[in-house]
């Protein structure tokens, strides 16, 4: 008797009873649910008290978005390339120079906190751009890079 060949492999998982509890939480109107380890010494502080945290973030509202940059944010732009600015991997700005090309500026925020920055800079007579990319210092933070460079790639493309 012929046997049929094996199912092909599923490549979802079938959610974990506390995923699916979570999924339920957010259908019913809690925005976020953190799954977290028990065991990690001190896991809830280290998931309350930062951005990044160390568990499962389930969530039904975006908490992290890249924007253009505004005025006010010039203070938070420069503490973010502050670090990158001392290991001289990238130029030296003022404030006077962001505020001038502030339009250039995005910030990469996760609940409203900025975690990174990067800056589009045209130059059209050349037919090129700059997109220097900061991220904070924290090396968790670091994770948002690619991100950030995929934004500002798209966005390049899309001003030609």
């Amino acid at each position: 008797m012929p046997c049929s060949p094996p199912a092909a492999p599923s490549f979802r998982r079938k959610p974990t009873p506390k995923a699916w509890h979570a999924a339920a939480a957010c259908r019913a109107g809690v925005p976020r649910v953190h799954i977290i380890n028990g065991h990690v010494d001190e896991g809830l502080l280290a998931e309350v008290f930062s951005n990044e945290g160390i568990g499962t973030l389930i969530y039904a509202n975006e908490y992290q978005q890249v924007r253009r940059a505004l005025k006010k944010d010039v203070r938070n732009i420069l503490l973010l390339t502050k670090s990158s600015v001392e290991t001289e991997e990238l130029v030296k700005r003022t404030r006077g120079m962001i505020e001038k090309s502030i339009n250039d500026y995005y910030i990469f925020e996760i609940d409203r906190n900025p975690v990174a920055c990067v800056a589009l800079h045209l130059y059209p007579e050349f037919g090129r751009v700059n997109w220097p990319v900061s991220t904070s210092p924290t090396p968790m933070k670091t994770r948002h890079r690619p991100q950030l460079i995929q934004f500002v790639e798209n966005k390049a493309r899309e001003l030609g």
